[in-house]
C-alpha cells in the first residue's frame, strides 16, 4: 500500500455506499487512481461530484493535504471542489458561517481586488477569486475566507507606516466589523473659549473606508443630549449609543440609501444609586441579531431582531454580582460573564426555551486576574494580571491550556472571526498579534511599539480589535483624546521572502 492517507479515502466511499464491499487491490500511479472492487476497475475521474464532496467531506485538512499530493486527479478534484476550504468552513460556528457568507456576497469587485491585492505577488490570486465569485459557486465564501486566513498566518513581521491624522476630542470610537465604517463620538466645543468640552453636547461622524484604506466623512450630526456610542454591530447596519443619563438607549439604523435613522429608543430605570448609570455596557453577537445589555442592577437584558425588522426584549438574566466583564459568541447562544468580587467566570448557554443557565465554568481567574478577551468560538480566553498576558484555550470539555504571550498586562483582547489570530492592547504602549500556529501554540506575529509622542500625554492604549475580515485593527488610547490612520506593511514567511502589504486602520 503505498499511501495510507488514500486508502482512508476509499474505505470513506465505501463506508457512505456500500458496506459489504470488498477491498483486493489499490494502485496509484502519477496520472491516475484507480482501485478494483469485485475485479472491476473504478477509475476516480468517473465518479461524479456528488460522490466526490461525500469522500471529501469525511476526511481531515491533513488528509486532504495528503491526498492532493498523490496524483494529478484527486488534486484537480480537492482543488476544484474546494474541499479543503470547505472542510476549514464547516468547523467555524453557524452564525460564523452565517456572517462569512453574507459579507461574501456583499463585496463588490473592487473590494475584492483591493482585499487580495493587499498580499504583494497575488494578482492571478484576485483574478482567481473573481471569476468564482461571478460563477456563483457557492462555495466561494468557503474558499475566499479560508484563503486570506491562510495569507494572514503567513504573515511574520509588520512596520508601522504613518497614512492620515484624524484630530478629535473623542469620547468613543467604533469600528464595523466589515471595515467600512468607522464612526466617531467627539464632545463638541460649541464655544471656542471654553478649557474643557461641552459635555452636554457630542457630535457624532460617521466615516466610510475606502478601498485604499483612506477615510472619508459620510455623515456627522450633533446630539444635545450627549449621545456615546456604545456598540456598532459586526454586519455595519446598527449603531448603539446612549444618553448622557445612561438610561436612555438608542438604536441607529442604516437606510437603504445608506442614510443613519434613530429607529429604536430603549428607557431603562435600573439604577444601583442616584450616581450610578443604568447600562454599563452594550454588546452585539456576531450577527448583529442579538444585542446584550449589561445594567447596573445587576441584570443582563438580551435584546433581538425581529423577522419585521423590530427590536424586543427576548430575555433577562438575573445575576448575583455586578458584570463587569460579558463577551457573546457568533450565534449569541452563549455567553461569558465576568462578576465582581467572584472567582472564576462562568459560560451561559440558552436552551430550546429561550432559558439561560450556567453551562461549564472557567476558573483560571481570581481576583489578581481579569479576562482581556473571548474568542466567538468560545474556546479561547485571554487572562491579564501583573505578571503579563496568558491565552488559555480549551482541549477537552474540561482541561484548559494556558500559554504566556506578554510578560505585560492587555487591557483589551480581540480575536479575529476566524478565531486564528488576536489583537492584544498591552500596557508597554505595544500592540502585539498572535496566531495560531498548526501545533495549536500561539506565536507572535507582530509587535508593533508605539511612539510615546504620538500617545496623547502618555496615556496607555484601553481598546484594540479586529475588523472582522482582518483587514483592519482599530487601537485606541485612555483618554480618547486623538485619532490617527496607520498601514503596516508585512513580510512574507515563505523562503523566497517576498512582501505582503496589509492596511490596518488604527485609531489612537
Amino acid at each position: 500500500m503505498k499511501n495510507t492517507r488514500l486508502f482512508s479515502l476509499i474505505l470513506a466511499l465505501f463506508l457512505s455506499g456500500t458496506s459489504t464491499a470488498s477491498l483486493d487491490v489499490l494502485d496509484a500511479d502519477e496520472q491516475d487512481s484507480e482501485l478494483k472492487v469485485k475485479n472491476r476497475k473504478v477509475v476516480f475521474s468517473n465518479l461524479d461530484d456528488l460522490v466526490l464532496n461525500n469522500l471529501f467531506s469525511r476526511l481531515s485538512i491533513r488528509d486532504l493535504s495528503s491526498l492532493s499530493r498523490t496524483c494529478h486527479t484527486l488534486y484537480n478534484s480537492i482543488l476544484d471542489n474546494g474541499a479543503i476550504a470547505k472542510v476549514w468552513f464547516s468547523r467555524l460556528s453557524s452564525g460564523q458561517q452565517t456572517q462569512f457568507k453574507s459579507r461574501a456576497e456583499d463585496l463588490s469587485e473592487e473590494e475584492l481586488r483591493a482585499w487580495i491585492d493587499q498580499f504583494a505577488g497575488k494578482a492571478q490570486l484576485a483574478d482567481e477569486m473573481s471569476a468564482l465569485k461571478k460563477k456563483g459557486a457557492k462555495y466561494f465564501p468557503h474558499v475566499l475566507f479560508h484563503t486570506v486566513s491562510g495569507l494572514m498566518t503567513k504573515c511574520s513581521k509588520l512596520k508601522l507606516d504613518h497614512i492620515a491624522n484624524l484630530a478629535d476630542d473623542l469620547g468613543n470610537v467604533k469600528l464595523s466589523a466589515d471595515g467600512r465604517h468607522v464612526v466617531i463620538t467627539s464632545y463638541n466645543h460649541a464655544d471656542s473659549h471654553l478649557q474643557y468640552p461641552n459635555f452636554k453636547e457630542t457630535k457624532t461622524t460617521i466615516w466610510g473606508v475606502d478601498t485604499d484604506g483612506e477615510l472619508y466623512e459620510k455623515l456627522t450630526f450633533v446630539r444635545k443630549d450627549n449621545l456615546q456610542v456604545h456598540a456598532f454591530s459586526d454586519n455595519g447596519s446598527y449603531i448603539v449609543a446612549q444618553d448622557i443619563d445612561g438610561c436612555g438607549i438608542s438604536i441607529l439604523s442604516q437606510g437603504t440609501a445608506g442614510q443613519w435613522i434613530d429607529k429604536t429608543p430603549i428607557i431603562l430605570d435600573e439604577r444601583l444609586s442616584s450616581n450610578s448609570p443604568c447600562v454599563i455596557n452594550i454588546t452585539f453577537n456576531s450577527d448583529s441579531a442579538h444585542l446584550f445589555i449589561n445594567c447596573g442592577a445587576n441584570k443582563l437584558l438580551v435584546w433581538s431582531l425581529g423577522m419585521d425588522g423590530r427590536w424586543s426584549q427576548t430575555g433577562l438574566i438575573l445575576m448575583k454580582e455586578r458584570v463587569s466583564k460579558l463577551f457573546s459568541s457568533a450565534d449569541g447562544s452563549h455567553l461569558v460573564i465576568r462578576c465582581l468580587y467572584i472567582n472564576g467566570v462562568n459560560f451561559w448557554s440558552k436552551n430550546n426555551r429561550g432559558e439561560w443557565a450556567i453551562s461549564k465554568t472557567f476558573t483560571g481567574v481570581n481576583k489578581n486576574s481579569d479576562i482581556s478577551g473571548v474568542s466567538s468560538n468560545m474556546r479561547h480566553v485571554v487572562v491579564t494580571s501583573h505578571n503579563g498576558t496568558k491565552i488559555f484555550s480549551q482541549r477537552t470539555s474540561e482541561e484548559w491550556i494556558g500559554q504566556t504571550v506578554s510578560a505585560w498586562s492587555s487591557t483589551t483582547a480581540n480575536f479575529s472571526d476566524d478565531n486564528c489570530h488576536v489583537v492584544l492592547a498591552c500596557t508597554d504602549y505595544s500592540i502585539r498579534v498572535c496566531s495560531l500556529g498548526k501545533n495549536k501554540k500561539w506565536i507572535k506575529k507582530a509587535v508593533v511599539d508605539i511612539p510615546r509622542s504620538s500617545v496623547h500625554n502618555h496615556n496607555l492604549f484601553n481598546k484594540s480589535s479586529f475588523s472582522a475580515d482582518g483587514r483592519y485593527i482599530i487601537v485606541i488610547s485612555n483618554n480618547n483624546t486623538r485619532a490617527k490612520t496607520f498601514k503596516f506593511i508585512a513580510e512574507d514567511n515563505s523562503s523566497d521572502k517576498k512582501t505582503v502589504k496589509h492596511k490596518y486602520c488604527i485609531i489612537l
